[in-house]
C-alpha cells in the first residue's frame, strides 16, 4: 500500500545521524523503491527514516509501505530497521541501546500477552538469531555482542543518572564506538570517588537513604525481592526488575557483588545476573543453611533449609575471601567454606524481626568479614530492615544503605543506631 509521506509521523526514533543520504537518493532515483518502509497502525514510522528522507529529496508525495499490525510484526521489523540501516552506516553505541530498549520494552509487552492467553498458541516472541537468550538475541539485532551491549547501557544509564559528570562519555564513545573504554571510564570515576572517601557520611560511618544513586563501594551485599512472598514491596515484573537494578549496580566498581536468592528462581537467576551484571562474572554459589524444627509445607518433598547466595565477582580483581588474622581460628574458621550452618535465629535482641525476609546478623557477618577489610565501604541497595548495615559497622566497615520504603527506611535506621557497634572478641560475633 501507499502512504502519503507528509501522513508519516516520525517520532521516538533511534537515529541521530541519517549519513550520507545521496548514494540512497541515486539509487531511488535509478531503480525505485525496494524495501517498503514500516509503519504501525497510526502511521507512526517504524524502519525506514533514510528512505522517506531520501524520497522526500526525490519530490515524491507517497511512499510505499507495510502496516505492523502486532508485537510480533513490529519485533521482526524493527530488526529489519536494524539490518537495513547497519548496511550503510552502523548504529553508534547510544542508538543501539535505544533500539535495544525499545525490543525489549516490546518483547515485554508481547510477553504480558502470551501470559494473559492461557492456553492458546501466542505470537509475540522476540524473532529467533540462532538459540541465544533473550538479551543475546536483543544485543545480536542491534548488531553487538551480548557484554558489550549492557556496557553500552551502564554507559548511557550514568549519563541520564549524571549528566554533567558521564554525559561527554557518551559522545566519546559514540564517536570513537569504543564501549569498553567509555565503561571503564564511568567505573574508574566511581572507584575514585569511593578512595576519596564518603566525605558526607556522618562520624558514625554509615548513611541510610531513599535516594537510588549508584554509590561506589568495596563489596555489594545484599538481599533482593525475588518474587516468593506476597507482599507489596515484591516486584510484579521480577526479571525485568532484576535485570534493570543489576545493570545499573554493574558501575558500583565493587570486587564483589553477594546476593541472596531462591531456590524456586534459582536457574533463570543465574541467566539474568550472568547478562545484566556487566564486567563480571559467577564465581561461586554459596549456602546459607538453617536447620529448623518446622515441617515441610507439602509432603510431596523435602523442607527447605537453605537458600542460595550468588557470588560474583569483578573481571580482574585479585581480592582474595579471606579472614582477618586476628579472627582466624575459633568459630569463624567454621566459615572458611561455601556453606554457612548459621540456624534460623530466635530474632531478639539484634535479630528481632522487623521484617518478613529478615536474614540473622551473623549470617551478614560471615559474608562481609570474608570479602571487605576494615574501613571499606559496604553497599546494600534493599536495606529492608537495616540488618546488612548492623554486620558492617560491627566488622568496623562504613556503609551506605537504600531503602525506598519509609517505614523500612525508620526502622533501619533506628536498628542501625541501637545494634551497629562494634563488636571486641570473636565469641560476640556468632
Amino acid at each position: 500500500m501507499k502512504v502519503a509521506i507528509d501522513q508519516i509521523q516520525i517520532k521516538g526514533r533511534y537515529r541521530k545521524d541519517l549519513g550520507d543520504l545521496q548514494p540512497l537518493v541515486s539509487s531511488m532515483r535509478a531503480i525505485g523503491l525496494l524495501q517498503p518502509v514500516v509503519v504501525d497502525s497510526e502511521n507512526g514510522l517504524i524502519a525506514g527514516q533514510r528512505r522517506v528522507e531520501a524520497a522526500k529529496l526525490l519530490g515524491w508525495t507517497e511512499i510505499e509501505a507495510v502496516v505492523a499490525g502486532d508485537p510480533h510484526d513490529a519485533l521482526r521489523l524493527l530488526i529489519a530497521q536494524r539490518d537495513e540501516n547497519t548496511c550503510r552506516k552502523d548504529f553508534a553505541p547510544s542508538e543501539a541501546v535505544a533500539i535495544g530498549g525499545a525490543l525489549e520494552a516490546m518483547e515485554s509487552k508481547a510477553a504480558k500477552e502470551r501470559q494473559g492467553r492461557p492456553g492458546k498458541a501466542r505470537c509475540g516472541k522476540l524473532p529467533q538469531h540462532g538459540k541465544g537468550k533473550t538479551r543475546e538475541r536483543v544485543a545480536a539485532a542491534v548488531g553487538m555482542k551480548a557484554r558489550t551491549y549492557e556496557k553500552a547501557k551502564a554507559v548511557v544509564r550514568a549519563a541520564q543518572e549524571d549528566p554533567k559528570r558521564f554525559g561527554p562519555l557518551v559522545k566519546e564513545m559514540d564517536e570513537t564506538g569504543k564501549v569498553d573504554r567509555a565503561f571503564s571510564k564511568v567505573r574508574r570515576a566511581r572507584r575514585a570517588a569511593e578512595e576519596r572517601g564518603n566525605a558526607e557520611a556522618p562520624a558514625e560511618g554509615w548513611v541510610l537513604t531513599a535516594a537510588q544513586d549508584v554509590v561506589p563501594c568495596a563489596a555489594l551485599i545484599t538481599d533482593p525481592p525475588y518474587g516468593i512472598l506476597d507482599e507489596p514491596w515484591e516486584p510484579k515484573q521480577l526479571e525485568s526488575f532484576t535485570r534493570e537494578w543489576c545493570l545499573r549496580w554493574s558501575a558500583c566498581g565493587a570486587d564483589t557483588i553477594l546476593m541472596f536468592w531462591s531456590q524456586r528462581h534459582l536457574w533463570t537467576g543465574r541467566e539474568w545476573f550472568d547478562q545484566a551484571l556487566a564486567g563480571y562474572e559467577f564465581q561461586q554459589l554459596l549456602v546459607w543453611h538453617y536447620p529448623n524444627n518446622k515441617s515441610p509445607q507439602s509432603r510431596r518433598g523435602f523442607k527447605q533449609t537453605w537458600e542460595p547466595i550468588f557470588f560474583y565477582r569483578r573481571k580482574g580483581s585479585r581480592r582474595q575471601v579471606k579472614l582477618s588474622d586476628e579472627h582466624w581460628g575459633g568459630e569463624f574458621h567454621d566459615f572458611d567454606c561455601h556453606v554457612a550452618p548459621v540456624p534460623q535465629s530466635n530474632f531478639d535482641g539484634a535479630d528481632m524481626k522487623q521484617h518478613s525476609a529478615q536474614k540473622p546478623v551473623s549470617v551478614m557477618r560471615w559474608l562481609i568479614n570474608a570479602v571487605t577489610r576494615s574501613g571499606e565501604l559496604v553497599c546494600d541497595p534493599f536495606v529492608g530492615s537495616g540488618t546488612t548495615g548492623i554486620a558492617a559497622l560491627q566488622l568496623g566497615r562504613r556503609f551506605h544503605g537504600i531503602e525506598n520504603n519509609p517505614e523500612y527506611l525508620a526502622v533501619a535506621r533506628g536498628r542501625i543506631a541501637t545494634y551497629g557497634k562494634a563488636l571486641r572478641p570473636v565469641d560476640e560475633i556468632f
